[in-house]
This record gives structure tokens, C-alpha cells and sequence, in this order.
């Protein structure tokens, strides 16, 4: 799909940098090229593809940046349109005044996503992988990274046409005996399309089960610390940061409100929130506190459940621990260093939770703690060298393709007409087309892109 005007945005943040990339795209790119920038030397016959020159951008007939500038003759660029780039120096006023300058020359200012949407439709990627764009630009971790480049490779694009295609097979063999019903091939034809269609909900099993660590991945995890007064929370939040953010005391109810950071724990982003000390008091402030650590747990995907190592569990840590035991949740046995509370009287207060004993003061046990999350979030999951699902409507998508086939199996092995399960299966190659972006609606594209930063 070519599109009918020219794009212009400003590719990179903006702010003091080194380098700044202005980004044209469209029927237009090379004219508004030569337009405004003057290479040193002259064009010499007009931009050659892909190489790069060094030369001036120019705005209302004065020079404005000195700049490199690189032209891409579509299909061979990323947007699959002619195309151009412009690298001047970083800052407010020179790429704002290149944009400026590309504008003036015929361009319009780009919508969010827009460079991103226009490689879709020009069928230079799949829906998937322009959503991998967004992922990779907001990766805060390198495993988050890793995840967004595997669906940015086509990796799970190529796992799900595999399944389409397989389905299109099986659709083709169950149609042609219904087309032509004196053969007498129902059975052997149900029997083999039950094994294909049997064989790709299989695989369909296995691609849902990675969406857990999947979407751990890439969003990330929040991680409240709760306790009664004075067990170690802001000490651990202090020694999971490697730097003093927290305010540490003796005198119980000293963290009033929620103090939160974010780690990166083996590649999972984790922020972590520390919360007031949880116990009955009089004090209207301490209440408040108490309160919001009460919506910090209630918020958070894993609890971290302290209790002081220095004395027996009692009845407060008991009724505490309640309040988490139903979530995803850790006990941690704190002040290691100085413990007189064994771990055996813990896991029987305490029993069947995932234990840890640490000690924020020396370090000891932070390790295992990390080891601990990872297990809980995301199953201790490495991530795989394949497909890796991260993204809700990828994985609502595969979800009822499953749902779908394994319904059509239903049908094609009790022996009722076999054209019963066409629907069902059709159903399920165009759920699984949404993940691609070959059956998806409109609307859905536009959401999507609406959501992508203006340059990309």
C-alpha cells in the first residue's frame, strides 16, 4: 500500500544530545531531500540510495545544521516507501527547525506510530512485529529486550502462519470430502484431520504456556514489602538498591507513606514498594500509612512477607500474613545476623509458602531472594530461544484459536458430519490471524499505533 503524501517527525527524544534524526517518508522524500539539504559538493545527479553525505540543512534560504543525510528508494526502506533520513546535532532548535525546514518543503507532521503503520501496510512487517517495535524502544531490562527482539525477528509470526497453514490444509481435505460424498472418505479423513488439528493445539498448549513469562518479561512485576513494625522493611528495600533510600529507625512506625525503586532482578523488572509497618494504632497519620501499604499489597503482583528473625512468629504476624496468603507471596525470615527464630518454627507457622532467610545488614540471602522472585513471577523461566509470547491480545488470540480446535476435535471424533467442524476451525485460522494482522480490524490497527511514540 503506497501512501498518497509525505511524512515528517523527529526520530529521537527530544532534549541535549549529540545526535538528532529527522525522518521523511513518502512519494515526496527525495525532492523534499534536495530541497533542503545542500551536500557538500552539490548532489551530483541526486541522492544515491543508501549512501550517506555531509552537507547543510537549510531553512528560508540560510543554513540551519551541518548534518549527514541518507536517501532510501522504496520498497528497500523501513517504511517500504521512499524514504529519507537526516542526522544533525542533537538539542531543541536544530531538529526543530530541520523538521521545520521539511514541512515548509511539503511534508506533514507524522501521527504517532506512523513510520511503524506504513511498514505494515506496505507488508514490510507483520502486525506482531510492529508491536515489537513499541516493545523494544520501552524495554527497561535486557531480558525485556531480548523478548521484544525475538517477536521483532518473526519469530512467533512464523510459529503462528505455520499453524494457519496447517489448518488451510486440514479445512481443504475435510471440504473436498464433503464436495464429494460417494467417495466414502469420512472416516479416514475425520481420523487424519483430528491428528493434524490435534497436533497444532498442541503446539498452541505450548506457545500459551510461555505467556506468563512472557508478559513478566515485558511489563515487569510490582513487589510489595509488608510487615509489623520494625522487621527489616526498609533495610531490605535499602539492601535490594544497594544505596540507603529508605529511612531506617529503631522506633516502630517511622515509614509513613510508600517508598518504591525499580531493580533488575536477573532481567525482571521488578519494582519494589515499601510499606508502613502494619499494626493497630491511634495515631491518625500511622493509620494513613497503614492504610496505603494496606493498597500497596492489594496492587502488587508478589508480596514479600517479612517476619523478624529475632523473635517468635505471633499472632499480629499470623493475622498479617492472611492478608497476603491468597496472592502470589514470599515469607522472609529477616536479621539473619542476629537470629533467634528458627526456620523450622517459620514454615510451621507458615506452612507451604516459599521461604528465605536473609539479612539485610550483611547481604546474606539476597541472592536467593532474587532466585526466589524469578521462580514465583515467571516460573523460573530462561528465556527460550523461540516464540515468546508478551502481548494480551497475542495471547487472547491463540487462547481461542485452542478453545476452537478443540472443539472442532470434539466433533471430528464422535462421528457426527464433518462439516460440522469447519466453523470452529475456520474460527480458529482468523483468531489467529489477528495476531498477524491479516484478519485484524481496522480500528483494532489504529488503536495500536495510536499508542506508539510520534518518529517511530
Amino acid at each position: 500500500m503506497i501512501a498518497a503524501d509525505t511524512i515528517a517527525a523527529v526520530a529521537t527524544p527530544p532534549g541535549e544530545g549529540g545526535v538528532a534524526v529527522v525522518r521523511i517518508s513518502g512519494p515526496d522524500a527525495r525532492r523534499i531531500l534536495t530541497r533542503i539539504f545542500e551536500p557538500i559538493g552539490g548532489w551530483r545527479g541526486g541522492p544515491c540510495p543508501r549512501h550517506m553525505v555531509y552537507g547543510r540543512v537549510m531553512l528560508d534560504g540560510r543554513p540551519v545544521d551541518d548534518a549527514l543525510a541518507v536517501y532510501f528508494s522504496g520498497p528497500r526502506s523501513y517504511t517500504g516507501e521512499d524514504a529519507a533520513e537526516i542526522h544533525g546535532h542533537g538539542g531543541w532548535t536544530a531538529p526543530r527547525q530541520t523538521l521545520e525546514a521539511a514541512l515548509a518543503a511539503g511534508a506533514r507532521m507524522a501521527a504517532p506510530g506512523e513510520f511503524t503503520q506504513r511498514a505494515f501496510l506496505s507488508g514490510k512487517i507483520d502486525l506482531s512485529q510492529a508491536e515489537a517495535v513499541m516493545d523494544m524502544v520501552s524495554a527497561s531490562t535486557d531480558s525485556a529486550a531480548r523478548v521484544a527482539y525475538g517477536q521483532l525477528s518473526g519469530r512467533l509470526r512464523r510459529r503462528v502462519e505455520a499453524a494457519r497453514g496447517a489448518l488451510l490444509h486440514a479445512l481443504a481435505g475435510i471440504e473436498v470430502t464433503i464436495d464429494y460424498p460417494e467417495d466414502d472418505l469420512d472416516a479416514p479423513v475425520a481420523q487424519e484431520s483430528a491428528q493434524r488439528i490435534d497436533a497444532i493445539a498442541r503446539d498452541l498448549e505450548e506457545l500459551l504456556a510461555t505467556a506468563q513469562a512472557g508478559r513478566i518479561y515485558r511489563e515487569g512485576v510490582r513487589c510489595a514489602i509488608i510487615g509489623r513494625p520494625n522487621v527489616g522493611k526498609s533495610s531490605l528495600l535499602n539492601a535490594l538498591l544497594g544505596e540507603d533510600r529508605a529511612i531506617v529507625t529503631d522506633t516502630p512506625g517511622t515509614t509513613r507513606d510508600t517508598l518504591e525503586a525499580e531493580i533488575d532482578v536477573h532481567g525482571l523488572r521488578v519494582v519494589v514498594v515499601d510499606t508502613a509497618g502494619i499494626r493497630a494504632s491511634a495515631d491518625p497519620l500511622e493509620q494513613m500509612g497503614v492504610e496505603r501499604a494496606r493498597r500497596a499489597v492489594s496492587a502488587a503482583g508478589l508480596a514479600l512477607f517479612l517476619v523478624d528473625g529475632t523473635r517468635p512468629v505471633s499472632d499480629e504476624d499470623r493475622a498479617l500474613y492472611r492478608e497476603v496468603a491468597a496472592r502470589p507471596h514470599i515469607v522472609l525470615r529477616s536479621k539473619l545476623d542476629a537470629a533467634e527464630l528458627s526456620e523450622r518454627a517459620v514454615s510451621e507457622a507458615f506452612p507451604g509458602a516459599p521461604l528465605v532467610s536473609l539479612s539485610a545488614k550483611t547481604g546474606e540471602g539476597l541472592d536467593e531472594l532474587e532466585r526466589a522472585i524469578l521462580d514465583v513471577c515467571a516460573g523460573g523461566a530462561v528465556l527460550p530461544g523461540e516464540a515468546l509470547m508478551s502481548n494480551v491480545r497475542h495471547i487472547d488470540a491463540v487462547r481461542r484459536a485452542h478453545r476452537e480446535l478443540k472443539e472442532a476435535l470434539v466433533t471430528l471424533r464422535s462421528g457426527i458430519p464433518l462439516d460440522l467442524a469447519t466453523p470452529g476451525i475456520r474460527a480458529a485460522w482468523h483468531a489467529l490471524g489477528e495476531v498477524t494482522g491479516g484478519t485484524v480490524d481496522e480500528d483494532v490497527v489504529r488503536h495500536i499505533f495510536a499508542h506508539f511514540c510520534v518518529g517511530k
